[in-house]
């Protein structure tokens, strides 16, 4: 038992002084909004646990992650630290803190990180990210144009944007990219913008989050203390210098969009637009008869969607028309105001199944007009056309008598609901040289059947040969024997 307590508090010694004494920090302890600071865990001993950064990411942005290992030798000791260090951004200004943060099954308090506004990237060189949309109520399914504005005079090296998550909206990119030059504060500065489309599904107000930007910049070129071996350290040359970046991490201003109700009286396919319009090209004929084919296509443009909120064209069929559709073509194009608008084209082949004056209906695409707040309707009118009758073409009342009738039957004769059948005497005196071919035909068939039945009993009798001894059969089979060559090599 005594051995038992020793050996136990033996493993405990072992474990207390095997566990990492961790420390963190921020180097530095205060930055500009958009600058990044070093997050640094550090211990004597190597920390073999990953930390949990979930509480770090409320208040920052991690880009990345790096570890080191230093040793030093004082009066003969040598000591080891270790550290892991996170490249973080902050989100906004103020006293931001990492909170406790778990390292295994040791929590270690957070630390706070003093950020200024001041949007000063280096130099005096400045980065500006700003937020607008073009309007402030929508309704479900409109699409709203969300412009990211980039204001910089840093000679930015490269970025990218990062557009907003929102819950319950879709979020595109479109093909709206502008650059320009300008004046800020008496410098000059260069602007960039993105445009997404958003396309809120439900009503009620939502908030836009901050759309994210990173971005690399020159560092600060005119340090004081230089030292000779940073030529190395950078690692990034440049007509023989060496080229310092600094990256830089901005988020743009919140929006808040009021998404307004659809009107109660609304029902089908919900179509918000600015503008809708539907034509068809069609050039029919002076004469038609029936049976002609007559091709009719529909163009639908409604400004403020996509090609993908466009509803399905349909013509209305009926009795004296069949109509036979193709596959619809859609496509989202750019106006050259900058609008945006969609595109359905439909073409569809309608082909008139009497003679006489027919009409062919009309065609509605009820839609939502977003600027008067009205519901309304782009038509095509009915058109009616006359429709000649082919030679020899009967009414349907004739087609009808004339089917139900047989040629040999009298007008008085009493007819069954099916129609008499045809027999085959009525084949033979309707088309008689078709059943001499037939009769012909099956004759030749059976004698040529016989025939080979004949000479196939003739031949087999031929080839029964008298019996020979197996030695001498043997010998026949190995005199022809040859090797089979190896096709399968596994």
């Amino acid at each position: 038992m005594k051995f038992f307590y020793v050996l136990l508090c033996g493993v405990l010694f072992v474990s207390v002084s095997a566990r990492a004494d961790i420390s963190i920090r921020f180097e530095p302890t205060q930055v500009s909004v958009g600058e990044s600071a070093q997050l640094i865990f550090q211990s004597d001993k190597p920390i073999s646990q990953v930390p949990d950064l979930t509480a770090l990411q409320k208040n920052f942005v991690v880009s990345g992650q790096q570890q080191r290992q230093f040793l030093s030798t004082v009066n003969g000791k040598t000591e080891v630290r270790y550290e892991i260090i996170y490249n973080v951004f902050p989100r906004t200004q103020g006293q931001l803190s990492t909170g406790d943060i778990q390292i295994g099954s040791e929590k270690i308090s957070g630390v706070t990180l003093t950020v200024s506004d001041n949007s000063t990237v280096t130099d005096g060189r400045t980065i500006q990210v700003d937020a607008f949309v073009q309007q402030k109520e929508a309704y479900p399914g409109e699409m709203v144009l969300y412009t990211v504005k980039i204001t910089e005079s840093t000679d930015l090296l490269d970025g990218e944007i990062r557009p907003p998550v929102i819950p319950d909206a879709q979020v595109s990119l479109l093909n709206m990219d502008k650059a320009y030059q300008t004046t800020v504060n008496g410098r000059a500065a260069r602007v960039f913008e993105r445009t997404f489309g958003i396309v809120p599904e439900k009503s009620g107000k939502i908030t836009i989050p901050p759309a994210e930007f990173y971005g690399v910049v020159p560092a600060q070129q005119n340090r004081q203390k230089r030292d000779p071996f940073d030529f190395f350290e950078q690692g990034i040359l440049f007509n023989g210098l060496v080229a310092q970046q600094k990256e830089v991490f901005l988020n743009s201003n919140p929006v808040t969009l009021n998404v307004l109700s659809k009107p109660a009286a609304w029902t089908g396919w919900w179509l918000p637009s600015q503008n809708v319009s539907l034509r068809v090209l069609d050039n029919f004929p002076q004469t038609l008869k029936v049976g002609d084919s007559l091709e009719r296509v529909f163009i639908l443009t409604a400004r403020g969607v996509s090609a993908e909120q466009l509803p399905i064209i349909q013509q209305p069929s009926s009795s004296d028309i069949k109509v036979y559709p193709s596959p619809e073509k859609r496509e989202t194009i750019q106006t050259p105001t900058g609008d945006l608008q969609g595109v359905e084209e439909l073409s569809v082949v309608i082909v008139p199944t009497q003679s006489g004056t027919i009409t062919i209906p009309e065609v509605k695409i009820p839609w939502f007009n977003t600027q008067t707040r009205k519901i309304e309707v782009a038509i095509i009118p009915s058109k009616t056309i006359s429709v000649q009758k082919v030679v020899g073409e009967k009414t349907p009342s004739e087609k009808i008598k004339t089917d139900m009738l047989s040629p040999d039957l009298k007008q008085d004769e009493p007819i069954s609901p099916l129609g008499r059948q045809p027999h085959f005497s009525d084949l033979k005196g309707k088309m008689p040289s078709l059943y001499w071919v037939m009769a012909l035909l099956g004759a030749g068939i059976i004698g040529g059947f016989m025939l080979g039945l004949f000479y196939a009993t003739r031949r087999g009798r031929r080839n029964i040969k008298t019996p020979v001894s197996v030695a001498s059969l043997h010998k026949h089979k190995s005199r022809k024997k040859k090797p089979v060559p190896d096709l399968y090599p596994f």
